[in-house]
């Protein structure tokens, strides 16, 4: 069923009284301020669409809500200026000066959903009749009226380069407003810290508006907010899960919440069907406790039986050689997601060897059983999210965890291209992406005379057949960012090399390749792509590129792009420093690069004088990403690993001579034969009920030095199907140890019988450094990043107890490593 949420088509603004405070409500418009003489509202203010009427609270000083401002001077570096003025530009003899602005949000009640937020100021002075350009950015660090100086905010250039909205200063006076928008639904998710805007007036002039202190309340700066409390989408509401409850949203929009399946026995594995919401509880037996649990025992009730959750396989599992993949899905909000196929790549349905698939259950979790011992692409399928893969090491007779996924939907801004007869380069962007790395957009330029082709399935051949067919007239163009917000890392399309840093990635798609089931998209001629240096890399260097191929589940390297940076828009065209060197270059640096005069038009259009800019040149539609060499310091080292966890319990102890006691793991044992027949009753006080010597293993975290870089300590530990955590902040001392203990049950809740494998992975945290690509590993100076990285070392152990043990020694005991595993260290990257 398809439900669109239009908004309402008239305007009408109501206002009310609340504890003294004049609010004001608006069903639909430009924005909520009308605009002024002397200029129009920048940008569109995009109301959320509903039936509810918007409200509008004006968030000024005397009115509602507190603000702060003041002025920064560049020759007085120390001077906090809150006098009674705002001024931008370069006054003579005074240097440069940025106005700075933050607005309480607190009158706007948590969660809502922000229709339009705009900045009014009252420009009083301007010093020459030519007009000039004040860029609007979000100021990275805190600050307070009283104490705000230029050198406190980073002498002057604490702030995102990023441009989140521009005003013109004009001749004479007037009301200037501005879009602030997206930057203020982001400081009301929490997405980025606000810390207020910087107004920069580029080129050097000078203009002045009053401040808070200015004596009349409605001549003070002020922000507009409307916004909805209510639920309010766009899209399609059900998305075709008979086993999701479809829901709307105030902040997160439309919801697919699992229905609850979970009928309380932890030892049933629960599932529900998408098509038709029936719930099947698959009862796991009981484990035999008189004899040592093998994997494949264990876990038959996930891939044998007819209501078995794993369908489709035609594969033998091997007692020697099976295994288990285990993980979760979710969204960026983390919502568990229910339905997603989950399959090995090269594991067709068809295949007479296939593993099949399954279906994450209502938490999002599911088990996958392989054959191990190798590593495997793992793929994460459901209609309306992009499709994901994961690379995961398999062990025989072992559990493995897949990293955590997130599904993100495509982009909600569509813009048509037409292909083949335009004349004139096309414009396809995404949507504005903020978050604690920076602001930036998606922008596609399509050159005229675009066409291309897309391979889809063949219906005349025979199953898996494709054939190339030319794309329509018209396609409808998506550009996704998956690297957005504080899981981005998770929402990546497939799993990145180990030297390359998680940067930026972005899913360029068709809707009519979607539909057609393609699985390529391929262009005559390249279509540039820009997006902004909101990583502050240098301009001149060279961008490094690579996409995903998902029929490989590869990333494959592409031809590099460049940073570069917009110097100046003189007649509607972008002079350009593609070297670093802040001169514009001529048309053989540009000719080199692919960028035409129609490119630099659209560019000096699109954007503002000072913008540094990645640009990149695509072929084809897939994920697509630019990711640069990273690192932790060159001088960081591993935890702990091999001989270290030697003072653990031994495997197998040694017993004194003339007595049953085993003198490493202080265990009693008494041997009493049963008359007339060969055997005996043996008792050793290991198996009594509660001991827990044997479930219980000490993990080495920190050795006798300790790196003063180290960030954080993380120890996983993987036993019978369950995962467990810890983690530690540094500062860390020397020597330190983690003692985990089992409770001797698996991941459906049983008693597992015999020693089981422990797998434990440690791994040390350090803050990651980027690389000049395609050179030394040279640090990047001034550059910030993304995630931190980790070094780190794995080792498997044997915990539980043993059965029938025989096997005496003498001497001392062995080093606790169980027999036939390996310590396996990751690299540095």
């Amino acid at each position: 069923m398809l439900e669109i949420f239009e908004p309402p088509s008239r305007y009408r603004r109501r206002y009310l009284l609340a504890n003294g405070v004049l609010l004001s409500a608006i069903a639909f418009g430009a924005g909520c301020s009308p605009g002024s003489p002397g200029e129009e509202l920048h940008g569109t203010a995009k109301l959320a669409a509903g039936t509810e009427d918007a409200t509008c609270v004006t968030i000024q000083r005397g009115t509602a809500g507190a603000v702060e401002d003041a002025t920064i001077w560049e020759t007085f570096p120390t001077w906090s200026d809150s006098t009674v003025l705002l001024r931008t530009g370069t006054l003579a003899e005074f240097g440069v000066r940025h106005a700075v602005l933050r607005f309480d949000l607190s009158p706007v009640p948590a969660g809502a959903n922000v229709a339009s937020a705009t900045l009014r100021l009252e420009q009083i002075f301007r010093d020459t009749t030519s007009s000039s350009t004040i860029n609007i950015h979000r100021i990275l660090s805190p600050w307070t009226e009283s104490t705000v100086t230029w050198q406190s905010l980073g002498n002057g250039s604490d702030f995102d380069p990023v441009i989140a909205a521009s005003i013109q200063s004009l001749p004479g006076v007037g009301i200037r407003t501005a879009d602030l928008t997206s930057l203020t639904a982001a400081w009301l998710a929490g997405t980025v810290p606000n810390h207020g805007v910087l107004l920069e007036e580029a080129p050097v002039l000078t203009t002045s508006f009053p401040s808070s202190e200015e004596p009349q309340v409605g001549r003070r700066p002020s922000l507009e907010v409307c916004y909805t409390t209510a639920a309010t989408c766009t899209g399609t509401l059900d998305d075709g899960d008979a086993c999701t409850t479809d829901t709307c949203d105030p902040v997160l929009g439309i919801v697919h919440t699992p229905i609850s399946t979970d009928d309380g026995d932890p030892s049933t594995i629960d599932t529900c069907d998408p098509a038709t919401g029936a719930v099947t509880h698959v009862a796991c037996p009981a484990l035999d406790p008189t004899a040592a649990t093998r994997l494949i025992d264990a876990v038959g009730c996930i891939y044998q039986g007819p209501s078995a959750p794993q369908t489709g396989v035609t594969a033998t599992f091997d007692p020697g050689t099976v295994a288990v993949v285990k993980g979760k899905v979710a969204t960026r909000a983390g919502v568990p997601i229910s339905g997603v196929q989950v399959s090995v790549l090269g594991h067709d349905m068809e295949d007479a060897e296939s593993v099949g698939r399954v279906l994450t259950r209502a938490d999002g979790a599911f088990e996958l059983v392989v054959r191990g011992g190798q590593p495997l692409t793992i793929s994460y399928e459901k209609a309306g999210y992009l499709p994901s893969q994961r690379q995961v090491s398999t062990s025989w007779q072992r559990w493995s965890d897949a990293p955590d996924v997130v599904l993100i939907e495509r982009d909600p801004v569509v813009t048509p291209v037409a292909l083949g007869s335009a004349t004139e380069i096309q414009v396809a962007r995404g949507s504005v992406q903020t978050d604690e790395s920076g602001t930036r957009q998606a922008t596609l330029l399509f050159p005229p005379g675009t066409s291309g082709t897309m391979t889809v399935p063949d219906p005349n051949g025979p199953p898996g057949a494709m054939t190339t067919v030319a794309l329509p007239a018209e396609v409808h163009v998506r550009a996704t960012e998956y690297t957005v917000g504080p899981n981005g890392l998770e929402a990546m399309p497939g799993t990145l090399p180990a030297a390359s840093a998680y940067t930026y990635a972005v899913e360029l798609g068709l809707d009519e390749a979607v539909a057609a089931g393609a699985t390529n998209v391929q262009f005559n001629q390249p279509v540039p792509f820009y997006v902004e240096n909101f990583l502050n890399f240098p301009v001149g260097m060279a961008v490094p590129l690579g996409y995903y191929d998902a029929q490989q589940g590869i990333w494959v390297p592409s031809e590099e792009g460049i940073v570069l940076r917009i110097l100046d828009v003189s007649g509607g065209v972008a002079s350009l420093d593609v070297d670093g060197d802040d001169a514009a270059d001529g048309a053989s640096a540009l000719d080199a690069l692919g960028i035409t005069a129609e490119e630099l038009e659209q560019l000096g259009a699109l954007y503002t004088a000072g913008t540094s800019l990645w640009r990149v040149q695509v072929t084809h539609f897939t994920p697509w990403d630019a990711n640069w060499p990273f690192g932790p310091p060159d001088d960081a080292f591993p935890p702990p690993t091999g001989s270290a966890f030697a003072n653990g319990l031994p495997d197998k102890t040694c017993k004194a001579t003339g007595s049953i006691i085993e003198c490493e793991s202080q265990v009693l044992g008494e041997r009493l034969p049963v008359s007339g027949t060969p055997f005996s009753l043996h008792y050793q006080s290991d198996r009594t009920p509660g001991r827990t010597d044997m479930y219980r293993l000490p993990i080495p975290l920190t050795k006798a030095t300790v790196h003063s870089k180290l960030r954080r300590i993380g120890v996983g530990v993987s036993v019978a199907g369950r995962s467990f955590g810890f983690a530690q902040s540094c500062p860390c001392a020397p020597n330190q140890e983690y003692v985990f203990e089992w409770d001797g049950k698996d991941a459906l809740g049983r008693d597992v019988a015999g020693r089981q494998p422990v797998v434990v992975d440690i791994g040390y945290t350090y803050e990651g450094e980027y690389k000049k690509p395609n050179r030394s590993p040279v640090v990047i100076p001034g550059a910030r990043g993304r995630e931190a990285r980790s070094v780190g070392a794995a080792a498997t152990r044997s915990r539980g107890t043993e059965r029938g043990r025989t096997s005496r020694c003498t001497g001392g005991g062995r080093a606790p490593w169980a027999p036939g595993t390996t310590t396996r260290t990751r690299s540095a990257a």
